[in-house]
């Protein structure tokens, strides 16, 4: 052997495979509240009407004051017509930010999302002289296929919105039959 050279101590070891099941591996979960399931979004393919809850981080009270309300009403306001995406209700909870949406495929959703959440957390960190991150992770979305799915999320748009005694914004005007027919916009 030559000098600076040394010989290794694992020479002999082999992989018998790449991979698989470890235990202790993989990602581990928030510590506190649980985030939403990393499952695939709901598929649709026609206009659709969602019911979306989109859940604040650790500046959530931000979200269920009352001098924010103009801010985040305007936020809301320039994100609301898109020409594949409407936003139609939107509600303040102490926590989170429910909406009634209509989209009229996943990437259209997508987007427009996107866009909700950027323009929000700019304007209230804006306004609040704050930084970084604003909702804490992914939204949860729900396709609201029937008059009783669009009653249930309205309702529980209203119901989150009394726990702050902020009244639920209407933004844009429903497009689908069903939408139309419950929230008569």
């Amino acid at each position: 052997m030559t000098r600076g050279m040394s010989e290794s101590k694992e020479e002999g070891f082999r992989y018998t495979h790449r991979g698989g099941y470890r235990p202790g591996a993989g990602r581990k979960p928030l510590v506190g509240r649980v985030s939403v399931k990393h499952a695939a979004r709901p598929v649709f393919d026609v206009p659709s009407a969602l019911h979306i809850v989109h859940r604040a981080g650790a500046r959530a009270e931000v979200l269920s004051r009352r001098e924010c309300q103009p801010t985040l009403e305007h936020a809301l306001q320039e994100s609301a017509e898109k020409p594949n995406f409407r936003l139609v209700l939107a509600g303040v909870g102490p926590d989170r930010l429910h909406l009634i949406v209509e989209a009229d495929d996943k990437v259209a959703l997508r987007f427009g999302m996107q866009s909700i959440a950027i323009r929000i957390a700019r304007q209230l960190n804006r306004f609040t002289g704050e930084r970084g991150q604003f909702f804490a992770d992914r939204y949860d979305a729900r396709v609201l296929h029937t008059r009783r799915d669009i009653e249930t999320a309205v309702a529980r748009l209203e119901t989150a919105t009394q726990e702050t005694g902020l009244a639920p914004i209407a933004l844009a005007p429903a497009q689908t039959a069903l939408l139309k027919d419950v929230v008569g916009r």
